[in-house]
């Protein structure tokens, strides 16, 4: 599979289990090798204390699936994230 290039979302919150059920949904829709793409979620407290949950992942189906459910997700590619904070 070509993957384009891998993408950031995020949302305020504890959203570990939300993320999880999401990686499982895109495993059964797209099937058992979708379990080869790097799928990461991941929460942190920002500097002001408050929890976020970080979602990193490279398939087409994560970019329609937060089109048609964005549940509060908000999302950049990698490129344009590491760009705008000089990473």
């Amino acid at each position: 599979m070509n993957s384009p290039e891998a993408w950031l979302w995020w949302k305020h919150g504890d959203c570990l289990e939300e993320g999880a059920a999401l990686a499982a949904k895109f495993v059964t829709e797209v099937g058992q090798n979708a379990a080869a793409d790097d799928v990461h979620v991941r929460r942190t407290r920002t500097p002001e204390g408050q929890v976020i949950t970080f979602l990193a992942a490279s398939d087409p189906w994560w970019h329609e699936q937060i089109r048609v459910h964005p549940n509060g997700w908000r999302g950049a590619s990698l490129s344009e994230v590491a760009r705008r904070f000089d990473l």
